[in-house]
């Protein structure tokens, strides 16, 4: 309980585990670790799906823990939150140590030598969103009320549209995707796929738009039992995908992050 204080998380102690957002469930992981009240802890992304408020409560309660002469070490990306936190960081590639700095050191880098070391902003970025369209286009949700909360959702995407659905945790953005993917029943409403001038199915129709739909989800548990190749294959089957075009669409891929992905 004490843990849920310093964290402010006391809304969620009597909510079911598996109905929690990934970042109620990052938040309920590090409070576990908080409460056995070790003297070093090692801590592996803390912020990772974190909204900007529970990032700033993290970051109160690593000063807290470094107050009471704790060792933390951080594995991080997002680093801004740490710029007032961390005595050194310490610079990998390759699974090497490439560099060590000093927190003065290491938040004085240009912009051009943390890019170029691949790092995120040691600031904090603003962007500004514009407004939402009306329901259009080859995607359209329409008054779709997710079973546990009574919000009706209704949007739209059109072909070539990149949509960023974003809000602290426990908005309802993975509930979101459950509704549209059928992995979670709506209460009412319906979710319809224009897929061609020809075919347009609705999330109520059986699996018949499943084809027409890739998902990514985050830490899935098939990669914790197979390889890359086992692990794409298998996935190209669900998608009746033949090897010949998978290893077409891997060669495409790769050329975009700078390597293989296989090798």
């Amino acid at each position: 309980v004490a843990a849920a204080n310093e964290l402010g998380i006391e809304n969620l102690l009597s909510r079911n585990i598996f109905k929690l957002s990934g970042g109620e469930k990052q938040i309920i992981a590090f409070a576990s670790v908080y409460a056995a009240e070790p003297e070093i802890y090692v801590l592996d992304e803390p912020s990772s799906n974190l909204d900007n408020i529970s990032a700033e409560r993290l970051k109160k309660l690593l000063r807290y823990i470094k107050a009471q002469g704790k060792t933390v070490i951080i594995a991080e990306h997002r680093l801004n939150y740490l710029s007032s936190v961390i005595d050194r960081a310490v610079y990998l590639k390759g699974g090497r140590i490439m560099q060590e700095f000093s927190a003065e050191q290491f938040l004085a880098l240009s912009e051009s030598e943390r890019i170029a070391m691949g790092l995120r902003s040691l600031k904090e970025t603003r962007i500004t969103i514009p407004a939402c369209k009306a329901v259009k286009g080859e995607l359209c949700i329409e008054r779709i009320i997710s079973p546990y909360k009574e919000q009706e959702i209704s949007f739209g995407a059109s072909s070539g549209d990149v949509i960023g659905i974003v809000g602290k945790n426990g908005a309802g953005k993975t509930t979101l995707f459950m509704l549209m993917l059928d992995l979670l029943r709506a209460t009412s409403g319906v979710v319809n796929y224009h897929i061609d001038e020809q075919l347009t199915y609705s999330s109520t129709e059986n699996d018949k738009w499943k084809p027409f739909v890739g998902a990514f989800v985050d830490n899935s548990f098939l990669i914790d039992f197979l390889t890359a190749d086992e692990y794409l294959r298998f996935i190209a089957q669900l998608s009746n995908i033949s090897d010949e075009q998978l290893e077409n669409n891997l060669t495409f891929f790769s050329r975009f992050i700078g390597g293989d992905i296989l090798g």
